[in-house]
């Protein structure tokens, strides 16, 4: 079987008829919480990084462990360590949000270029185009 890059699915539709990303099960906010987390390994020190307090902290690391199926952290009554699995976790962390950061970064530069934001459509998938521009006009009406 060759080795593709792409995993080739059949997107989910949401009850609006949009075509949604796939649920992961957890949000950008969760990796932000868990590379304080595993920067500090104290709730309370992260807690303060993130200028949030610790209980709602402690309750998006629960859910982001439960998420990603793999315990990330090992707890004992002394300390908090990360795993193998919570390393090579930070290190795609650390990779997706620079990668957010860039793409924000890059599109509010072209913006500030242009004072335009294009929009580019394949003749294959019009219609997720479509459904894309849409979405973006009810989030952002200036894009009318």
């Amino acid at each position: 079987m060759p080795l593709t890059l792409v995993e080739k699915r059949s997107p989910a539709v949401n009850p609006e008829g949009d075509v949604a990303p796939p649920d992961l099960g957890f949000e950008l906010r969760h990796l932000r919480y868990f590379l304080a987390f595993a920067e500090h390994l104290h709730f309370g020190r992260a807690a303060r990084s993130l200028h949030i307090s610790q209980p709602p902290l402690s309750r998006q690391i629960r859910d982001l462990e439960r998420s990603i199926g793999a315990p990330p952290f090992e707890r004992s009554s002394r300390a908090v360590t990360l795993t193998e699995t919570g390393h090579r976790f930070l290190i795609e962390s650390v990779r997706i949000l620079d990668h957010v950061r860039r793409s924000v970064s890059f599109v509010r530069r072209e913006h500030d270029q242009t004072g335009v934001s294009g929009i580019g459509s394949a003749r294959s998938r019009p219609r997720e185009t479509t459904i894309a521009v849409r979405r973006d006009r009810r989030l952002a009406p200036s894009l009318a």
